[in-house]
This record gives C-alpha cells, sequence and structure tokens, in this order.
C-alpha cells in the first residue's frame, strides 16, 4: 500500500483573507508562503517526496514545493472539497487504487512528525483531528476502505458531518484531541496569540 500527503493551498496572495483586518495583503502573501513551507518541510519528514502532493492552481505555491521535491496536482481555481476530489482522483489513479492519504493543512503550525504519526498510527479507517471549537476538520487521515468513496465537506461543521457520514457506512472512525492539530491561524485571535506564543509572527 502506498501513502500520500495531500496538501492544498489556494493561491498565496488569496490565503487568509480573514486577517485582513490585522494584516496587509502582502503580509498574509509571506505568513501563507511561510506557512506552506513548514508544511511542506513536515510532510518530508514523514514520507518521501514522491509520495507527497500540493494541490493548486497557483504557480508561486508550485515552485515553492519543487524545492522540496514535491509535485503539484492543479485544482483548476475549484474550492477546497473540488481540489481534494482532484488530488484523490490523481494519486488513486497512480497507485492502482491501493493508496491512503493524510489530508495536510498548511495552518497548523504547532503540528509535529509526532503528532500526525501517532494519528495515522491507528487502526481505523478514518481518523480526524478538530480545530479547537470541535466544529472544523483540522487533520483528516483515510486509510484505504475509506480514501476510495469518503465526501469532502471541509467547510463550518466538518468535523460532525465528516464523522457522521464516516460511521454511518459502517468505517472504523476514531478523532484525536491533540492541542497541536487543533490549533490554526484562521482568525485574528489566532494568529495573535502565535504571534504572542513564538515571539514571532511575521510572514
Amino acid at each position: 500500500m502506498q501513502e500520500y500527503i495531500l496538501i492544498p493551498c489556494k493561491a498565496l496572495r488569496d490565503g487568509k483573507s480573514r486577517l485582513a483586518s490585522i494584516l496587509s495583503a502582502a503580509e498574509r502573501q509571506a505568513l501563507c508562503a511561510r506557512l506552506l513551507r513548514n508544511a511542506l518541510g513536515l510532510a518530508r519528514t514523514l514520507q518521501s517526496a514522491r509520495h507527497v502532493r500540493v494541490i493548486t492552481p497557483d504557480a508561486e505555491v508550485a515552485a515553492i514545493a519543487a524545492e522540496f521535491g514535491i509535485g503539484r496536482i492543479s485544482d483548476g481555481g475549484t474550492n477546497l472539497n473540488e481540489a481534494l476530489e482532484r488530488g484523490r482522483a490523481n494519486i488513486l489513479e497512480e497507485s492502482g487504487g491501493d493508496a491512503e492519504a493524510i489530508i495536510l493543512p498548511i495552518d497548523l503550525p504547532y503540528a509535529t512528525a509526532d503528532a500526525i504519526g501517532r494519528a495515522k498510527a491507528r487502526e481505523f479507517d478514518v481518523v480526524l483531528a478538530a480545530d479547537a471549537e470541535r466544529r472544523g476538520t483540522n487533520l483528516l487521515y483515510l486509510g484505504n476502505r475509506a480514501l476510495p468513496i469518503f465526501p469532502f465537506a471541509f467547510g463550518p461543521g466538518s468535523f460532525a458531518r465528516h464523522r457522521s457520514w464516516a460511521e454511518s457506512k459502517g468505517l472504523r472512525v476514531d478523532a484525536v484531541d491533540d492541542p497541536r492539530l487543533s490549533f490554526d491561524i484562521d482568525r485574528p485571535c489566532d494568529y495573535e496569540r502565535w504571534r504572542r506564543q513564538t515571539g514571532d509572527g511575521s510572514g
């Protein structure tokens, strides 16, 4: 079985729009590039470059990924869930259908290889890590039973939707509670908290 890591990333100039009240467009773009490099480096500690893909419409994102030896799947500028559908189709075709995958967003600055490794090492078909409010899905592992059929439903309330669907299909489901995976930089308060804790919140 082949294990993949999929990193969805919209165009850097469009990222983190919810931080517009505290960061300029250039600062948000620089922050997204920094978070992307962090996620790519983390992915490379978990998996060889040939089994990591960045899903993006952005040539700048693709160029940064290439610095890590990581290839791009073009999503044509679609929304996140449609982009992940394209990514899944790509790796299932490449692997002959014998694959599992981790969906790794770029905005988990405290995520570690150990935290992700423990999540995927469990004997489950679907493993989810919720955000701090247990509403969104921050990290998603899909085993080979779930990967071909799982309906991506990222957005508000995705944690409950993802979990409910998997359970309704009789898949083995687990939820991980780990502060390193539950913290994401989404709102101004998240950014300010990260800046205070790291002492360096610049892009």
